[in-house]
């Protein structure tokens, strides 16, 4: 007996040791990993499972090919009730960093505006491009080194129209991507990581309207969450939505910017009056074709003014901008 005892209390030794390292947290039933805060850190084995559940709100499988240092930060106050997982295939060890939160207004990113992305394979602005921000999640996902990478995302949704969408940095603009809708699970496989969302088709805007115009000036009041397709002197194409109505007034020097096709989403709290300017060149501002110009940015290069495009914008009760 006393050796049996003995035994017991190097075990559960053992075990209490186990669970001090990293994160606190329990293991619970079927092996659910549920941390005491919204944060954790650990390492997870390579071809396992690992089902993590933070304050009985939000469900994330993870399950890797190899073993890595996972680092977890998930904001239960901006998110709730979500079923999300990741299974990532590589080709080292290495550290993986998931961020999961609610609103991001630094990039749109609020319950119920319209986003517009670019489609990864049309690379186009059109109508069916136009998306709400209504699932309210987005993932923020790092892995360190340089080594190839393949990866499925997966949340549970009620909506089959639905579309992952990642950011692309480069061009500040997020990107839909295939998406597959089964047993109720939205997925969509990837090689690169950056900052993720779900995206919902704008179903309520009515279909398209295409709006002809001979001269270079167009004035009207918009809808609201309705797509306009404004076509002038059958050259240049400017593609328009806003989740408010809007008295606009767009001025677009066709002859100087020629055949193009140009996109905006225009998310406000209400009624507004918006003026738009677009021509080839800026002369105040020093832009004209293949001028020098300064740009702060961190990267060493120069940079030239070339596409011949300058769009000046001005809404009601906000700084006016420009835009090239």
């Amino acid at each position: 007996m006393k050796s049996k005892k003995v035994v017991s209390l190097m075990i559960l030794s053992f075990l209490a040791l186990g669970l001090a390292i990293g994160t606190p947290a329990v293991v619970g039933l079927e092996g659910e990993i549920i941390p005491s805060e919204n944060q954790y850190q650990g390492t997870i084995a390579g071809n396992e499972t690992n089902q993590f559940r933070f304050k009985n709100q939000i469900n994330f499988q993870l399950r890797t090919n190899v073993s890595m240092d996972l680092n977890m930060d998930v904001d239960c106050d901006q998110i709730s009730n979500k079923d999300l997982s990741l299974n990532l295939n590589t080709t080292e060890d290495r550290d993986l960093n998931i961020q999961a939160g609610g609103d991001r207004s630094e990039l749109g990113l609020m319950k119920g505006n319209i986003v517009q992305t670019r489609n990864e394979y049309t690379h186009s602005y059109a109508y069916a491009e136009m998306y709400q921000y209504s699932e309210g999640i987005v993932l923020d996902l790092e892995l360190d080194g340089t080594g190839s990478m393949q990866a499925e995302l997966g949340i549970a949704t009620t909506d089959s129209l639905a579309t992952w969408a990642y950011f692309d940095e480069s061009n500040y603009e997020f990107v839909a991507v295939q998406s597959t809708y089964e047993n109720g699970y939205l997925y969509a496989e990837t090689d690169h990581f950056s900052i993720w969302t779900v995206l919902t088709p704008n179903i309520t805007e009515g279909p398209i309207q295409n709006v002809s115009i001979s001269q270079n000036q167009y004035q009207a009041r918009l809808t609201a969450n309705q797509s306009y397709q404004l076509t002038f002197r059958n050259r240049f194409n400017f593609t328009f939505m806003g989740n408010e109505t809007v008295d606009v007034d767009v001025n677009v020097d066709v002859d100087a910017v020629g055949e193009r096709e140009f996109g905006m989403v225009l998310n406000s709290t209400q009624t507004r009056t918006m003026t738009m300017t677009i021509n080839g060149s800026a002369e105040m501002y020093q832009l004209t074709n293949g001028s020098e110009v300064a740009v702060q940015t961190q990267d060493q290069y120069r940079y030239r003014f070339l596409e011949g495009i300058v769009i000046e914008v001005e809404v009601n009760d906000t700084e006016p901008s420009l835009k090239t």
